[in-house]
């Protein structure tokens, strides 16, 4: 896993049951309260793919009843890369911010309002199986993607330039052409390494 890459994801919502007894049945996903992240009587549960030994995700229980998930995207010095992506025109939601000795985050959106979080590579002994174990995961995951673990991911714009633009100045990541899904012209991804795993789409309305 290197600075650039996508590397979790979280579901926010007022609900975590729901979510839960939704996508467990559905991918076979497993769940865990995580408790260090877990404040002020909201749940933080992590998710779990079938067969995979770190999570690769997380619910994220809120009390605003909006429904959201956002991308999450490692970062090396997290409050550095806040300020240099304010400055390419994200704006912070919630600033950087130390989880114990697990991991320090931040919450932002991009120029086009899409929400993304930026974390750190966690240092702490306790983590170190699940660490050398997820290594290994995610080298053959960005080939051949384990049946309910996570592939890849879409961007929707209406703006693909101003989009390209911030996340090739902010990540490294690379765009091409790729074939129209349904109509809507789409790119393809590439990320740090070489590897595609996402689309960007931009709907004609």
């Amino acid at each position: 896993m290197s600075p650039g890459q996508v590397v979790w994801f979280e579901i926010g919502t007022s609900d975590p049951p729901a979510v839960t007894g939704f996508y467990g049945p559905l991918l076979g996903w497993s769940f865990e309260v995580d408790p260090d992240s877990s404040i002020d009587g909201r749940t933080y549960t992590r998710i779990l793919a079938p067969g995979v030994p770190w999570p690769m995700g997380a619910i994220q229980q809120g009390d605003t009843g909006g429904e959201a998930i956002n991308l999450s995207i490692l970062s090396a010095d997290v409050r550095a890369d806040v300020d240099r992506l304010t400055a390419l025109g994200a704006t912070v939601v919630l600033p950087a911010t130390p989880v114990g000795d697990v991991t320090v985050f931040a919450r932002l959106t991009d120029p086009r309002g899409n929400l993304f979080s930026l974390f750190s590579r966690s240092t702490s002994q306790r983590f170190e199986e699940r660490i050398a174990g997820t290594e290994e995961h995610t080298r053959q995951a960005a080939f051949t993607p384990a049946p309910g673990a996570m592939a890849g991911f879409e961007i929707g714009t209406t703006d693909a330039a101003a989009t390209t633009g911030f996340y090739s100045a902010a990540f490294g990541w690379r765009f091409e052409k790729s074939e129209a899904i349904g109509g809507v012209p789409c790119l393809d991804v590439y990320g740090p390494g070489g590897t595609t795993a996402a689309g960007l789409a931009q709907p004609t309305t």
